[in-house]
């Protein structure tokens, strides 16, 4: 999926809000083996509003100037996040840090996208046993 305004469809689990995701049958097969099952057996489905960062940093923040650091664990939206931003965008972020499962080859692609935008990148195993990774990227001052 494609980063847009509008409304999306999240799986909701009220045991886990923070594993609320747009792709529940990608985090159910990958989070199952590593934790208790209760907390995948209340799903609510809920469709709400959606944003890109582009447009909430434009609205919010009309005036911003430089972001020191970009933050993202969007529980396998991340792709999404990041084609979603404008090059205007990335001329004022410096560094970014982003949890991201290697889903459908997702580390090397955001890995990518972020070099070719002038970023320096390493990636780093989040947890023994997991696929979950690290990206890093930076770029010079």
């Amino acid at each position: 999926f494609k980063a847009v305004n509008g409304v999306a469809a999240f799986a909701h689990y009220p045991s886990m809000p923070g594993n609320s995701t747009m792709v529940p049958e990608e985090k159910e097969s990958l989070q199952k083996a590593r934790m208790k099952s209760k907390y995948f057996e209340r799903r609510e489905n809920v469709t709400c509003r959606v944003s890109t960062l582009h447009s909430e940093l434009k609205s919010l923040y009309p005036e911003l100037k430089s972001v020191d650091l970009l933050k993202i664990d969007a529980e396998g939206s991340e792709y999404a996040i990041l084609e979603g931003m404008s090059p205007e965008d990335w001329d004022i972020i410096r560094q970014v840090v982003i949890e991201v499962h290697d889903v459908q080859n997702r580390v090397s692609r955001i890995k990518v996208l972020l070099e070719k935008i002038g970023f320096f990148t390493a990636v780093e195993k989040h947890e023994p046993g997991s696929d979950a990774f690290i990206v890093y990227a930076r770029r010079d001052a």
